[in-house]
């Protein structure tokens, strides 16, 4: 399996996205048992930038909000957000993402979000911390073990962090 694509996804069951300062997203929508998937149109991606935005955007209305951009079997970008900011950032495959524009973009996001240029201990505090906002908890080592792997598809490292955090996931077959 080899996509692109990216998705929102949204705790509780709401019929739209609550974005207003954010870009517009097209695509289609799916009830996930407790939680709410934005599938993005393949054909209107958004850059990484507007997809942050729309996280961050969206978390002021719906509480806690995940966002996952995967690139062929290059890289993957996931952010975290609540009360309307990043909560974390973190590219799964980073050596997939250098070279490409939006993946040293996703890098250095993730080095600013860090504040330092080792990112992944400040990403699995973050983590953890919007986890929390959840009523539950993960292991700093589980983390860890999905941010160091060298993934050939990182969209299964995308789909093992969300089943970590104990989000329903998105039915593959739902990517256009």
């Amino acid at each position: 399996m080899s996509l692109t694509f990216q998705y929102v996804l949204v705790r509780g069951s709401v019929s739209r996205l609550e974005a207003p300062d954010a870009p517009a997203i097209r695509g289609s929508q799916h009830d996930l048992d407790g939680w709410t998937a934005f599938i993005v149109d393949t054909d209107n991606l958004l850059n990484l930038a507007e997809l942050d935005q729309l996280v961050a955007t969206s978390s002021r209305a719906h509480e806690v909000v995940l966002g996952n951009y995967v690139e062929t079997s290059d890289y993957a970008y996931c952010i975290g957000a609540s009360d309307g900011g990043i909560d974390f950032r973190f590219v799964i495959n980073p050596r997939g993402a250098e070279g490409l524009i939006e993946g040293m973009w996703a890098l250095e996001q993730c080095r600013e979000g860090s504040g330092s240029r080792p990112w992944k201990p400040q990403v699995v505090e973050h983590v953890a911390a919007w986890l929390a906002k959840l009523g539950r908890a993960t292991s700093a080592e589980d983390v860890l073990r999905i941010l160091d792997r060298d993934w050939v598809y990182p969209e299964e490292g995308v789909r093992e962090f969300v089943q970590l955090l104990g989000i329903p996931d998105i039915d593959w077959r739902w990517v256009p």
